[in-house]
């Protein structure tokens, strides 16, 4: 992770939830390919404005989608405001975007405001956050590197359950679409609570991160029922910034996460004190696919696919 994952994890909290919408009612479930940098980073094609294919990260973890600065100017985006992003090295003042429309493989959002940041990670042109992917119900493919997507439709108020939920089967897990930070609900969240034996009986609020391959547990060191292998790590490649970071190493036999179970976890335990909304961070490439239901507040690992119609 390079200073772009403070925006998954330490940044963009967002207090209040954006105007943004999908364009149109039901449009189908789309499909798309996705390439993968480094061990598991899920790139993907998307437009802003009906400009590109842009790279762009997909991250679950990230509740902001944030822009490459120099790409802001190119495209000529009406600034609307700053927004703070706060870090573990402190806090910086990022300029705020306006859009008219971003989509991915056809499936589009409008009037999203975005974040921006200078350096996005590799040769990408910045990162889709939590604030695009909650209009849909979404499954990530690791194995066939495949996405599919549906747009959630709310009729009387209420997310009706579309043909990617009602076709997918497996253990439900409810998920928190919110974290709290300073008294301050915070949205475009994936939170799942995970009991940890080692670490306690109380859960762990655990976000459910697909721009990370690091298992993260913050601020419970002193928790560990066991003994901590100490190592010092290049503070870049877990919470961004310079310098490093010491950490306690706990190896898991086993995670359970509802019906599935994870063998041989690496848990790397940062031993300062995180400033943060959530217990930690779990990797969603972990798991060989996974669906999120923004619809139903739930999430399924390892899910059970029927065929569906994709929208061409």
């Amino acid at each position: 992770m390079s200073f772009s994952r403070l925006a998954c994890i330490f940044c963009l909290f967002a207090i209040t939830l954006s105007g943004a919408s999908t364009a149109g009612h039901s449009q189908g479930v789309f499909r798309l390919h996705f390439k993968v940098a480094g061990d598991s980073m899920i790139v993907v094609p998307i437009h802003i404005n009906s400009s590109g294919p842009l790279d762009f990260i997909l991250d679950t973890g990230t509740s902001r989608t944030v822009i490459d600065r120099k790409l802001a100017e190119k495209f000529q985006l009406v600034k609307v405001g700053e927004r703070i992003m706060s870090g573990v090295e402190g806090s910086i003042s990022s300029p705020v975007f306006e859009t008219d429309s971003i989509s991915m493989a056809g499936a589009s959002v409008r009037g999203l405001r975005i974040s921006s940041q200078h350096d996005c990670p590799g040769q990408t042109r910045g990162i889709l956050g939590e604030d695009f992917l909650n209009h849909f119900d979404l499954l990530i493919d690791y194995g066939a590197h495949v996405i599919e997507l549906e747009p959630i439709v709310q009729r009387q108020g209420t997310s009706e359950a579309g043909v990617l939920s009602s076709g997918t089967s497996g253990d439900r897990l409810p998920v928190e679409l919110e974290g709290q930070f300073g008294g301050h609900t915070t949205a475009n969240r994936l939170v799942l609570p995970v009991v940890v034996p080692e670490l306690g009986a109380k859960p762990l609020h655990l976000l459910l991160d697909s721009g990370s391959n690091t298992f993260l547990v913050f601020n419970q060191v002193a928790k560990a029922k066991t003994s901590l292998q100490q190592q010092t790590y290049h503070a870049e490649s877990f919470l961004g910034g310079g310098g490093t970071l010491s950490a306690g190493v706990l190896v898991l036999p086993a995670v359970s996460l509802g019906s599935q179970e994870v063998f041989h976890v690496t848990v790397i335990m940062p031993t300062q004190k995180i400033e943060v909304d959530v217990d930690g961070v779990v990797p969603a490439s972990l798991f060989h696919s996974i669906f999120i239901c923004h619809s139903g507040r739930f999430v399924i690992l390892k899910p059970i696919r029927q065929r569906v119609s994709v929208t061409p």
